[in-house]
């Protein structure tokens, strides 16, 4: 699911990230930064899994950059995503991830299904807030 924003991919990054820059409604993103330098992106957003509109809300593009993988910024981002959503009144979320995920599941996630995706196959979790 996360190729969808390669740059081999179907998707469109910046316009993805131009279209969420909303502070207190979806679609939002966080952007962690280090000084002037990208870190990592995520977004909440009310759709994400095409097959799966019925869903929603999503925690959704969550990309960190190669330099900045394993020092923990994903869960910090993840953290700070599932607080904004309990601030904004939604009870659950969901995660699709391109493959079974440790993190998502020690994280409390719990796995709903295994789904075909544009890009492949997948996971879908839901988290409950």
């Amino acid at each position: 699911m996360g190729a969808l924003l390669r740059p081999d991919g179907p998707g469109d990054a910046v316009e993805d990230l131009r279209s969420s820059c909303n502070r207190r409604a979806l679609p939002l993103t966080l952007v962690a930064l280090k000084g002037d330098e990208l870190c990592a992106t995520g977004a909440l957003k009310a759709e994400s899994v095409e097959t799966h509109k019925h869903l929603g809300p999503w925690v959704a593009a969550l990309l960190v950059t190669p330099k900045y993988r394993r020092q923990g910024i994903r869960g910090q981002l993840v953290d700070a995503l599932e607080e904004l959503a309990r601030e904004l009144g939604f009870k659950q979320l969901y995660y699709g991830a391109d493959v079974t995920d440790r993190y998502l599941e020690g994280n409390g996630c719990e796995p709903l299904e295994r789904v075909s995706y544009l890009t492949g196959e997948g996971s879908i979790y839901r988290k409950t807030l």
